[in-house]
C-alpha cells in the first residue's frame, strides 16, 4: 500500500471538516439540524445510521465533533449506497461523467426529453447504474424524491425547477469522499444494522416518519414501513439500549408514536420543524415531531461555537430551503 503523505492527510481532514450532503432527499434533517443539533450527544463509539438517506446528520457531526469516529451508514436502497461508495472510492471519476450530464442538460433545448432520457439509461443498466446519473436524477426530479414502481424502476417526473439547478461542485464531491473514507456504507436491512451495534455506539434512527405511513405516502421505496415497522423498530431499540447502545430517534409526534416509546419508559421531547417536501402550501408549515432518547439522556449539549461551527448551524437553514422545488 502507497504511504499517505502528511500534507494529504491534512488536506483530507480539512475537506472532511466542511462536508456537506451533495443529495437533496425526502425528510433530510438540515431544518431539525437548524435548531436541534445540540440534541446529539458527544460521540464514544461508532455512529451508526440505519436509514441512512442524504447522511446529512453524519456530515454535520463530522464537522462538529472534534476527533475523527467510525461510522456505519447503512441503507437498503442499493443505488443509493452505491452512490455512496462511488463517490467515497472514486469522486473525480463520478466528478466527470457528472460535468457531462450537466452540459447535456443545460445545452439541452427541451430539458425534460433530457431527463427522461437520462432517467431511462439510468433504468436500463440496473441494477448497475452509475452515481452520476443517480446525483444528476435526484437533483433535477421533482422535489429529490426517490421512488420506484412495481419493477423497481425510477419513475419520478421532471422537477421543472424555477431556479436554476443547484448540482454539487467539485469541491462538495471532494469534500464528502473525504469525510466518507473512514466510514462504512453498506447495502443493509435497518434491523441487521441496528444488531451490528456494539456498547458504546450511538444510532441515529430517523425512519419514514409514522405520518407518512397513515397518508400511504411511501417516499423511500416500493416497500412501504408500516405501523407494524414501527413497533418492531421501538422493540429493537430498547434491547439495544439494554445492551449499552445509546441512541436518538425523530419522527412525527403522532399519538400513537408518543404512546409507544412513553410505554417503554424513553425520554420525549416534543419540538416544531419545517417540512418541505410538497408544493401544497398546507403541507410546508411546521409540524411537531418527537424526539425519542434512553432513559436518563439528560438535556441539550453545550455546543463549543466556534466562530466556523456557529456559520456552518446558521447555513444549514439555507441549505434546506434550497432543495425546495416547486412544481
Amino acid at each position: 500500500m502507497t504511504p499517505i503523505s502528511y500534507e494529504a492527510l491534512r488536506e483530507l481532514h480539512q475537506r472532511a471538516r466542511i462536508a456537506k450532503p451533495f443529495l437533496k432527499w425526502a425528510g433530510g434533517k438540515q431544518p431539525f439540524l437548524a435548531k436541534y443539533a445540540d440534541r446529539f450527544p458527544p460521540l464514544n463509539g461508532r455512529y451508526i445510521e440505519p436509514f441512512m438517506g442524504s447522511a446529512s446528520v453524519f456530515f454535520f457531526l463530522k464537522r462538529l465533533e472534534r476527533r475523527p469516529f467510525l461510522a456505519l451508514l447503512a441503507d437498503k436502497n442499493l443505488q443509493l449506497v452505491r452512490t455512496f461508495l462511488e463517490v467515497r472510492d472514486g469522486p473525480q471519476n463520478v466528478l466527470e461523467r457528472l460535468e457531462h450530464l450537466k452540459s447535456g442538460y443545460f445545452e439541452a433545448a427541451d430539458k425534460v426529453k433530457f431527463y427522461s432520457y437520462v432517467r431511462e439509461q439510468f433504468n436500463n443498466s440496473l441494477p448497475k447504474a452509475d452515481a452520476a446519473s443517480f446525483i444528476f436524477l435526484n437533483r433535477t426530479c421533482w422535489n429529490g424524491l426517490y421512488r420506484v414502481n412495481r419493477a423497481g424502476k425510477f419513475n419520478v417526473p421532471h422537477g421543472a425547477p424555477k431556479g436554476s439547478v443547484m448540482f454539487p461542485s467539485e469541491a462538495d464531491i471532494l469534500n464528502a469522499a473525504a469525510s466518507l473514507a473512514h466510514a462504512e456504507v453498506r447495502a443493509m436491512t435497518w434491523q441487521n444494522t441496528i444488531a451490528a451495534a456494539e456498547p458504546g455506539d450511538f444510532i441515529f434512527a430517523d425512519p419514514p416518519y409514522y405520518s407518512d405511513c397513515m397518508l400511504d405516502d411511501t417516499k423511500y421505496s416500493r416497500e412501504q414501513f408500516t405501523a407494524q415497522s414501527h413497533h418492531e423498530l421501538a422493540r429493537r431499540l430498547a434491547a439495544s439500549a439494554q445492551r449499552g447502545v445509546d441512541f436518538l430517534l425523530t419522527n412525527s409526534a403522532e399519538p400513537e408514536i408518543l404512546e409507544l416509546y412513553s410505554k417503554l419508559h424513553f425520554d420525549l421531547e416534543i419540538v416544531s420543524v419545517p417540512r418541505f417536501i410538497s408544493s401544497k402550501v398546507d403541507r410546508r408549515l411546521s409540524v411537531a415531531e418527537v424526539i425519542v432518547r434512553p432513559p436518563g439522556s439528560g438535556g441539550p449539549r453545550q455546543l463549543l461555537l466556534t466562530d466556523e461551527l456557529a456559520e456552518v448551524v446558521a447555513s444549514l437553514d439555507d441549505e434546506s430551503d434550497a432543495s425546495v422545488v416547486d412544481v
